[in-house]
C-alpha cells in the first residue's frame, strides 16, 4: 500500500510533468506545471479521505476502476473546456490538477497486491 507521502510525491511528479509536456507543445513557459504539481501533491490522498485506509479491504467504489473511468471522463471534459476569462482558466487548472491527482492515486494503488475493485460497494 502506498503511503500518504508516496501519493503526494507521485501526484506532484505526474501532474507537474503532464502540464510541463502540455506547455512544451504550445511553446508557453508559465508556472502552471509547478502550481498544478503542488496542488496535486496536497490532493494526492483525496480517495483516502472518502474511504480511509482503516483495513486492507478499504478500497470500494471511490477506489474502483469504474470510478477511475468517471474521473477520467471529467478530466477530459475539463481539459477540452476553453474558458472565457482568467478566473475560469484558473478554475480549469485547479479542476485538472485535482482530477489528475485522483487518477494518480488510483494508478499507484492499482499497482499494489490488492489492486482496485471493478466497482466496489457504495
Amino acid at each position: 500500500m502506498s503511503s500518504k507521502d508516496e501519493h503526494a510525491v507521485g501526484a506532484f511528479v505526474a501532474v507537474g510533468l503532464v502540464h510541463a509536456f502540455l506547455e512544451s507543445q504550445t511553446g508557453a513557459v508559465t508556472a502552471a506545471p509547478l502550481l498544478t504539481g503542488a496542488l496535486a501533491s496536497q490532493m494526492g490522498s483525496l480517495p483516502d479521505l472518502f474511504e480511509p485506509a482503516t483495513s486492507p479491504n478499504h478500497r470500494q467504489f471511490f477506489h474502483s476502476l469504474v470510478f477511475a473511468g468517471i474521473v477520467a471522463h471529467g478530466v477530459r471534459r475539463t481539459y477540452e473546456w476553453r474558458p472565457d476569462d482568467a478566473s475560469q482558466w484558473l478554475l480549469r487548472l485547479v479542476g485538472l490538477a485535482i482530477g489528475e491527482s485522483y487518477l494518480t492515486h488510483l494508478a499507484m494503488d492499482f499497482n499494489t497486491p490488492r489492486s482496485l475493485p471493478w466497482i466496489g460497494k457504495l
